[in-house]
């Protein structure tokens, strides 16, 4: 069985927890409800709190591969537009000067309140990838438009919290699904110190899944004629956490029909000797930074 060193953890990174206060206000009754609003409601549970496998459908609704590969934004030093991957494969951009700016930003993603006693806000999470330096990225808004076209305008706004590159991505990829799952119930952003906030573990795994769908996407313009090593290396590893994030969510909703409480299904959770069951509790609920030894276990 093949073994993979573990990708070190960026100690240098100061990682700062994102609680800020928030005043509500009178609401006014909007024409239509936003996209946080639309998203939230898909994705609630019945013990208050977000279920991330129904917010990544919710946040996939519309979007399937050809419209992921015809409706990505580039930025770069001549402003933004909406382009294809077959204008990107087109343009060469890989043969551009280094210090001409060329992003990407794939998708929109609203930042939703763990509680939903908590007021809703217009906060987004959009992803992106850097062409030039081949570094995925992540800009949080305090308040940012639901169109992803829409971000060009005010993309100098968004606070930079993730910039890591794809290699590094890749690594800590791989050793988290081979390796040592339990980083998945801490979150694989969060463990290996790679954001600037601390992602809720259902997010930091939906995060995961859009840039491990995104380079799918997108392997043809990334690796060129090493495309369809890439996707038979990689592919699988997408379908398992999906996989896992599904599992978390049904198993919470049969809770639920037996009648336990949030309390009653952790300590079940909790006392279950297989760490795969102790994960798919972690996946809708946070709990404390605490590893054990690396495990054995893997998700093949």
């Amino acid at each position: 069985m093949t073994h993979y060193s573990e990708p070190y953890i960026n100690w240098n990174n100061k990682i700062q927890p994102l609680v800020r206060p928030i005043i509500p206000e009178t609401p006014e009754l909007p024409p239509s409800k936003s996209l946080a609003a639309k998203v939230q409601d898909c994705s609630r549970h019945p013990w208050g709190v977000i279920d991330y496998h129904l917010y990544l459908a919710a946040i996939e609704r519309g979007r399937d591969v050809l419209t992921r590969l015809e409706e990505v934004i580039l930025l770069n030093t001549g402003g933004f537009r909406q382009v294809s991957l077959d204008d990107l494969l087109d343009a060469d951009v890989f043969s551009r000067s280094p210090a001409e700016t060329n992003i990407i930003l794939f998708v929109n993603m609203p930042w939703l309140p763990l509680s939903l006693l908590t007021p809703l806000t217009e906060q987004k999470l959009v992803l992106g990838f850097d062409l030039q330096r081949r570094h995925i990225l992540g800009y949080f808004f305090e308040s940012a438009p639901d169109n992803l076209v829409d971000i060009g305008y005010i993309l100098d706004e968004g606070q930079q919290v993730i910039d890591i590159h794809i290699d590094r991505f890749l690594a800590m990829y791989t050793y988290m699904v081979k390796e040592y799952i339990e980083v998945l119930g801490i979150g694989m952003f969060r463990y290996f110190r790679e954001s600037q906030y601390e992602l809720p573990t259902g997010m930091d795994l939906t995060v995961t899944i859009q840039i491990a769908q995104f380079l799918n996407d997108f392997a043809d313009l990334l690796w060129g004629q090493k495309s369809t090593d890439f996707r038979q290396n990689y592919t699988d590893y997408e379908e398992q956490l999906r996989t896992l994030l599904s599992k978390a969510s049904w198993e919470s909703w049969f809770a639920v029909q037996k009648g336990l409480t949030i309390q009653q299904y952790r300590e079940k959770k909790i006392n279950q000797m297989k760490l795969e069951q102790r994960v798919l509790y972690d996946l809708l609920f946070d709990r404390p930074y605490v590893l054990s030894a690396p495990s054995t276990q893997s998700l093949s």
